[in-house]
Parts: structure tokens; C-alpha cells; sequence
């Protein structure tokens, strides 16, 4: 018996494993599987040899063809996904034995047509996904045996019109997806017989019209979508029936004008965007009462005027969008019933005057868009009432007054009844003082933005009170000073703009209350010099702007104390000297800008206590030398710009420290050597991240390719715009470029400077002929590096030229008219060679060793397309 069972049990493992075989193209589990198919040949003999228990299946394919029965063996699908843009054609009877098929997708293919039929077997279907193909007709029976089918996805194809009837026995659609199509008529009855459906998208098509009664059985539909097509009209009885709607989309059309009362049979709408038209005048029958209508996109359309009582049907409205419309006039109650309205924008239109009271409706009122108009002045109660408003934007106005004060002056108490405000934006007006008290009652205001305007002076305690505030923007003003206790009671202030503004000096003291303080940007002004304490208490700041000022230079002790710094910017100042532990206290300092200033050395120790630095930029200055030892250790610097200095030769070990660096930029310097250790090989060999080089527009007359052998990483080089010399030493670079076009920036705008028979020649197109050595200065064997120092006297001048050994020297000798039969002996020494060959041996022992333990189970291999799953699957708009 014990017997009997065992072997029972032996023969069900046996036909276990043989049924759950899987190719080699595929990832299995127990009932799924996804495979990745690298031939169209033998694809159909791959999907026979599948396990016969799968019931979700996802292919990637190169097939050209899917052949009839191909899926014979896998009767238990239940979900099947077949990708491939190579799929011209689908047999009749392809998907024959597959009865228990509920979701089907095929995507990215070429198919233009499918074969009358080839859906009959799919009784059972659900979902059938027929997505970014080339299908440009259906035809009428197609799809008559679908009868249980619920979604529908024909989007991304190239459908131009529908037969009548085409859908008619799909009884049990919920959902139908023909966006992204080019579809320009709908037959009158093409959805009678879809009375469940619940989704129509048909967005981004060339539909112009929609036939009258086109959506009459459709009592049952939520989701309306025809924007993005070339709509002009719509019958007035368009929707009439459409009482389940909650979201109609019409934006993106052409509609001139709306029928009188077509929305007023849609009482459970809740979204209707008709946004990007063409409508001039909406009449006040154009909405019914609906009682469900949150939000109503009507921007960017061509309306003139709002009138009375236009809204007075949709009460429950949130967001109401008109901007981008020539707005001229809004009638004192066009608003009236919007009580429960949280967001009015109302920018971008042509307002010039605004009634009194116009806002006074709005009691939920929280946000309010004014901006980019032509208001000149705000009527004294245009806020009465708005108790709840947390922003208004007025940015972009002729605001010579707010709140019904005095020309180009702000008064005290201009926001009193505005007490719940958390955003005040008021940017490009002609505001050019604000009263002590203006911003009185404003305890929850976090953001107070008052740039571009023309503001010379703020006294001292305008924004007491403002305990919350968070972000205060006085950029692009024309201050020339800073009350040095201005500042004093923002205490949670955490973001100060003051850059593009006229002040030539700060205070100290000026920033001593400001201990949360993050960001301070004081850019863009004509500051000279900074007092020694004046960042003291900003132990918090991590970002530091004084660019684009006229200071000369920066004493250790005003960055004493910022210990959280990460950015700093002092570029195009006119700093001519930096003490060398000016930034010894900046341990956490990412970015450092040093660009555009008159710095002509850079002292030692300047950057050797830098060890977060991942960005520094010294270019446009006046730099003739950079030490060894310039570059601290940074191990986190990634770019490194020095371009337009005055650079003439970069030494041995100058950047050694630099390890991960990307970015190398050396352009337009006066550079004419590289000394064989400025990267030294311990270091260069290390530089696996290295991306980018430039040294374009220098003096070098000679480079040796070895220097970019050693970097796998790189990826771009420009050469050109030097004063290369053509002679046999150039050979080693004229291969470099020839093996790597795609490193090589403008490789054939590396030309020959010397000698003058040759100059303005492209490396490129040099051939051994045209090229001189004088045989006597042959070079001798450099056995350490495998490099050949090539030095050639012209007129006085040592050039040091470093080519690889074994790919050179042959043909230099044959230049010169020397033999090449003693290469291999003058490259390797028998000490050399007994190295080379113990290494040789214990590389073969590991590979042997390790290769009995590389197979892993063929279960363990992991691919994307396992992530692929059909449901659900995103048809998002």
C-alpha cells in the first residue's frame, strides 16, 4: 500500500511538473505567466508549450500573424494580453477553444482590419480592449456574439465612421471608449440599443456635430466626454434625457453659442467644462436648476459681460473658472445665489471697474483672482462680506489704489475685514507707499506677495502683527534701504525675497528675529559690503543669494554662523580676493557659485572643508593657476566649471580629490599642457563617473588619447577650436576620434592649427603621408605607464606628447622608415610577462569555480512585463 501511494504520488509530482513547464521566453506561477518573444517565427510553437493550467496570460511579441487555434492548449484562459507592433493580421478562428475568456486586450499592433467572426468563439467575454492599433473600419457583425460584454476600449485607433447597428447586440455595455479616434459623424441611432451603458468617451476626435437625439436611450449614462473635437453646435434637446449625468465635457470645441435651456434637464450633474470655445454671450435660461453642479469651467472663451442672475439655478456651485475671457462689465448681481462658492477666477479678462457690493453674495468666498486686468482702483465694500477669502491675487492691474484709498498709497486697516486671509498677492501695480497699520487683522496670513511694484520705503513696523506669515515677497520694488527692525516680528517667517531691489547696504541686526528663516535672496541689488554679524541668528538658512551685487569681498565671519547653509550664490560680484577658510563653518554646502567675480587665485585651504559640495562653479573669472591641492576632498562633487578663466596648463594631482566627479568644463581657457599626473592614474582610474569634458577653445597643440581611455563612463568630449599640431604625434588622438563619433563633440571642427600647409584640415581627414617626425627624436620606452614621451624641439619649445605603446609606436617607426620586428620585446619585460600570466591562470579559477555556482532555479528570474496585469487597466482621459 505504502508502495502504491508513493508512487502515486511520484506520477501526479511527474504530471505536475510537466504540465507546469514553462519556455524559456517566460516567467511562470502557478496559473499566470508573461512572456517576452524574441522571434515571430517560433512564437505559436512557444504558446503550444505553455502550461495548460494558465488562466492569465500577457505576451510581448514579434510575431506578424496570429494563426488560427493558436491557443488550442490553453483553454483555461481567462484573461489574455497580446502585444505586438508587428501584428499585421489575425486569422479567422485565432482565438477558437478559448470559451472561458473574460478580458482581451490587443495593443500596439499594426492591425488595420479584423476578420468577420474571428470574436464569435468569446461568448463569455467582459472586457475586450482593442487599444492603439491601426483599425480604421469595423464591420457591422463583429461583435454580435458578445453578448455578455460589458467595457469596450477602441481608443488610439484610426476609426473614421460607425455602421449602424455595429453595437446593437452589445445589451450589456456599461462602458465604451472610442477617444483618441477619427471619427467625424455619429449615426442618429448608433447607442439605441446601449441602455445600460455608463460611460461614452469619444474626446479627441473631428466629431463637428452631434445628430439630434444621438443620446436619447442612454438614461442611464454618468460620464459624458466630447471635448477635443470640432463641435460648432449642439441640438437643443442634446441632453434631454441624460437625468443619471454627472459629468459632461465640451471643452475644447468650437461652440459659438448655446441653445436657450440646453442644460436644464440634468439635475444630477456635477462637473460641465466648457472651457476653449468660442462663446461670446451665455443667455440667463442657460442653466436649469441643478442643484448638483459643483464646479463650472468656462475660461478661455470669447464672453464680454456677465448679467444678473445668470447663476441664480446652480446654488450649489464651488469653482466657477472664467478667466482668459474679454470681460469688460459684470452686472452688480450676476453672482446672486452663489452662496456656497469657494473659488472665483476672474484674471486675464478686461475689468476696469467693479460695482460696489459685486462680491458681497459670496460668503464662502476663499479664493479670488483678480489678477491681469485693468482695475484702477477697488470700490471701498469690494470685500465686505468675505470673511472666509484666504487668497486674492490683484497682480497685474493699474492698482493706483486699493480699497478705495488715495493714489499709488496703500492706508492703514486697507484689509480689516478681510481677517481670514492666508494668501495676499498684489504684483505690477503702481503702488508706490503703503501706511504703517496697512495689513492690521491679518493673524492668519502666510503668504504676502508685493512684488513689482514701485515701493521705495517701508516703515518700520509695517508687519507687526503678522505672526503667521511664512513667505514674504518684496522682490522687483525699487527699495534703497531696510529699517533695520522692520523685520522684527516675523517670527515664523521662514522665505524672504528681497533681490531685484536698489539696497546698497544692510544693517546689522536686520535679520536677528528671524530664526526660522530658510531661504533669503538679496540678489539683483547694489550691496558693497556685508556687516560681520549681519547672518549671526540665521542658523536655520539653507539658502543664501547675494549674486549679482557689487560686493568685493566676503569676510570668514559673516558665514560664521550658518552652519546649515546648502546653497550659496556670489556670483557676478566683483570679489577679487577670498580668505581661505571662508567657508571652513559650511559643512552641510551643496552648491557654491562663484562665477562671474575678478578672482585671480584661490588660496589654499579655500575648499578643502567642503565635504557635501556637489556643484561648483568658478567660471568668467580671472583664475591663471589652479594649485595641487586646490580640491579638498569632495567626494560628492559632481560639476566643476572653470570655463573663460585664464588656465595655461592644469598639474600634476590638481584633480586628484575629485572622484565622482560628471561635469569637467575647461573650455575657453589659455591651456596648452596637461601634465600626465593633472589626473593621476590611481584617481583617473577611479573616475567610472565621469561624463563630460570640455576643453574646446584653448592652446593645445597635442593630447594623448590615454587620458580618456581610462574613463568607461564618458560620454562626451569637445576637442575643437585649439591649435593642434599635425605631425606623426597626433595619430593617437586622429584614432580616438575616428573609434568614438559618438564621444567626440563636432569631431570635424577638431582641425590642424600647425603646420600652416595643414592649418584649418580636419584631424579626421589626415593621412600618414601628410605627416612629419624627425626620426632622430624617435622616442624612448616609457616601461611603468605603457606610454611613449614624445619630445619634439620647434623653436625652442618642450612639448610632452604621451600615446599608447602598442597601438603607436608600429605606426611612428613606420613613419620614420624603421622596422616594427622588436614591438613586442620593447613593450614587455619577462617580469612583466610572468605577472600577466599567474593573473591569466587565477582569473580562469574563479570563473571556473564560480560558474558551478551561477545557475539559480529558472523560476527566480524576474521581468517587467510580470508587472502587466489587464485589470484594471488605466484608459485614463
Amino acid at each position: 500500500m505504502a508502495t502504491s501511494q508513493c508512487l502515486f504520488i511520484a506520477v501526479s509530482f511527474l504530471l505536475f511538473v510537466v504540465s507546469f513547464s514553462c519556455p524559456e521566453d517566460c516567467e511562470c506561477s502557478l496559473t499566470r505567466a508573461s512572456c517576452v518573444m524574441k522571434s515571430g517565427k517560433t512564437d505559436t510553437k512557444l504558446l503550444a508549450a505553455l502550461p495548460a493550467n494558465l488562466s492569465v496570460l500577457s505576451v510581448i511579441t514579434l510575431m506578424t500573424n496570429i494563426e488560427a487555434n493558436s491557443f488550442a492548449n490553453l483553454t483555461l484562459l481567462r484573461q489574455l494580453i497580446f502585444i505586438g507592433d508587428h501584428i499585421s493580421s489575425v486569422s479567422f478562428g485565432a482565438f477558437n477553444h478559448l470559451d472561458n475568456l473574460s478580458a482581451l486586450m490587443l495593443d500596439k499592433t499594426l492591425l488595420e482590419v479584423l476578420p468577420a467572426g474571428v470574436f464569435d468563439k468569446l461568448v463569455h467575454l467582459r472586457q475586450l480592449y482593442f487599444t492603439n492599433n491601426k483599425l480604421r473600419k469595423i464591420d457591422k457583425g463583429l461583435l454580435d456574439n458578445l453578448i455578455e460584454l460589458e467595457e469596450l476600449y477602441l481608443y488610439g485607433n484610426m476609426l473614421q465612421t460607425l455602421p449602424v447597428g455595429v453595437f446593437d447586440s452589445l445589451v450589456n455595455l456599461k462602458k465604451l471608449h472610442l477617444g483618441r479616434n477619427l471619427l467625424s459623424v455619429l449615426p442618429a441611432t448608433i447607442f439605441d440599443k446601449l441602455a445600460n451603458l455608463q460611460i461614452l468617451r469619444m474626446y479627441q476626435n473631428r466629431l463637428t456635430g452631434i445628430p439630434s437625439g444621438c443620446f436619447d436611450q442612454l438614461t442611464k449614462l454618468t460620464e459624458l466626454s466630447l471635448h477635443v473635437n470640432y463641435i460648432t453646435h449642439l441640438p437643443s434637446d442634446s441632453f434631454i434625457q441624460l437625468q443619471s449625468l454627472v459629468m459632461l465635457m465640451l471643452s475644447n470645441n468650437k461652440l459659438i453659442a448655446l441653445p436657450p435651456r440646453i442644460f436644464h434637464h440634468l439635475p444630477n450633474l456635477s462637473k460641465l467644462s466648457l472651457f476653449e470655445n468660442q462663446l461670446s454671450l451665455l443667455p440667463v435660461s442657460t442653466f436649469g436648476k441643478m442643484d448638483k453642479l459643483k464646479e463650472l469651467w468656462l475660461y478661455d472663451n470669447h464672453l464680454t459681460s456677465l448679467a444678473d442672475d445668470l447663476f441664480i439655478n446652480v446654488t450649489h456651485l464651488t469653482v466657477l473658472t472664467l478667466s482668459y475671457n474679454k470681460i469688460s462689465s459684470i452686472s452688480r448681481n450676476a453672482f446672486r445665489g452663489l452662496d456656497k462658492l469657494h473659488k472665483l477666477s476672474l484674471q486675464q479678462n478686461h475689468l476696469s471697474i467693479l460695482s460696489e457690493n459685486l462680491f458681497s453674495y459670496l460668503g464662502q468666498l476663499r479664493y479670488l483672482s483678480l489678477s491681469f486686468n485693468q482695475i484702477q482702483s477697488l470700490p471701498r465694500d469690494i470685500v465686505k462680506g468675505l470673511h472666509n477669502l484666504t487668497v486674492l491675487k490683484l497682480e497685474m492691474n493699474l492698482l493706483q489704489n486699493v480699497i478705495h484709498t488715495q493714489m499709488e498709497v496703500v492706508r492703514a486697516n486697507a484689509f480689516l475685514n478681510l481677517s481670514s486671509l492666508v494668501t495676499l498677492i498684489i504684483h505690477q501695480t503702481q503702488i508706490s507707499h503703503i501706511d504703517l497699520g496697512a495689513f492690521n487683522n491679518l493673524d492668519h496670513l502666510t503668504r504676502l506677495s508685493l512684488e513689482g511694484n514701485r515701493l521705495e520705503r517701508l516703515p518700520a513696523g509695517l508687519f507687526d502683527g503678522l505672526h503667521s506669515l511664512q513667505i514674504l515677497v518684496l522682490q522687483s520694488n525699487r527699495l534703497t534701504s531696510v529699517e533695520p527692525d522692520l523685520f522684527n516680528q516675523l517670527v515664523s517667517l521662514k522665505d524672504l525675497q528681497l533681490h531685484h531691489n536698489r539696497l546698497t547696504t544692510i544693517a546689522d541686526g536686520t535679520f536677528d528675529h528671524l530664526t526660522q528663516l530658510v531661504k533669503l535672496n538679496l540678489g539683483k541689488n547694489k550691496i558693497t559690503n556685508l556687516p560681520l554679524k549681519v547672518f549671526d541668528k540665521l542658523g536655520q538658512l539653507q539658502q543664501l543669494w547675494l549674486y549679482e551685487n557689487q560686493l568685493g569681498a566676503i569676510a570668514a565671519r559673516s558665514l560664521a554662523n550658518l552652519n546649515s547653509l546648502v546653497e550659496l550664490g556670489l556670483n557676478s560680484n566683483s570679489i577679487q580676493h577670498l580668505a581661505a577658510n571662508v567657508f571652513s563653518a559650511l559643512p552641510h554646502l551643496k552648491t557654491l557659485t562663484l562665477s562671474g567675480n575678478l578672482l585671480s587665485t584661490l588660496p589654499q585651504g579655500l575648499l578643502l572643508d567642503l565635504p557635501k559640495l556637489s556643484q561648483l562653479t568658478l567660471y568668467e573669472n580671472h583664475l591663471s593657476r589652479l594649485m595641487p591641492g586646490t580640491f579638498g576632498a569632495m567626494p560628492e562633487l559632481r560639476e566643476l566649471w572653470l570655463y573663460q578663466n585664464q588656465l595655461v596648463i592644469l598639474e600634476d594631482n590638481v584633480f586628484s580629490n575629485l572622484s565622482s566627479l560628471r561635469v569637467l568644463i575647461l573650455s575657453h581657457n589659455q591651456i596648452s599642457s596637461i601634465q600626465k599626473g593633472a589626473f593621476s592614474w590611481d584617481v583617473f582610474s577611479n573616475l567610472g563617473q565621469l561624463r563630460n569634458i570640455s576643453l574646446h577653445n584653448n592652446r593645445l597643440q597635442s593630447l594623448s588619447p590615454a587620458l580618456f581611455h581610462l574613463l568607461p563612463g564618458l560620454t562626451e568630449v569637445s576637442l575643437h577650436l585649439n591649435v593642434w599640431l599635425c605631425d606623426c604625434g597626433i595619430l593617437g588622438l586622429q584614432d580616438w576620434l575616428k573609434n568614438h563619433p559618438d564621444k567626440a563633440l563636432a569631431p570635424n571642427r577638431v582641425t590642424c592649427h600647425n603646420p600652416p600647409a595643414l592649418q584649418g584640415r580636419p584631424i579626421l581627414t589626415l593621412v600618414d603621408e601628410s605627416l612629419a617626425c624627425d626620426a632622430q627624436s624617435a622616442p624612448p620606452v616609457n616601461y611603468t605607464t605603457g606610454l611613449i614621451p614624445l619630445q619634439l624641439n620647434t623653436e625652442g619649445e618642450r612639448r610632452d606628447h604621451y600615446i599608447l605603446t602598442a597601438a603607436r609606436s608600429e605606426r611612428t617607426n613606420a613613419v620614420n622608415g624603421e622596422g616594427t620586428q622588436n614591438i613586442a620585446h620593447q613593450t614587455l619585460d619577462p617580469f612583466n610577462t610572468g605577472i600577466l600570466i599567474i593573473l591569466l591562470l587565477l582569473v580562469c579559477v574563479i570563473v571556473i569555480v564560480t560558474s558551478r555556482n551561477w545557475v539559480k532555479p529558472h523560476t527566480e528570474r524576474r521581468d517587467p512585463i510580470m508587472l502587466l496585469r489587464l485589470s484594471p487597466i488605466n484608459d485614463a482621459l
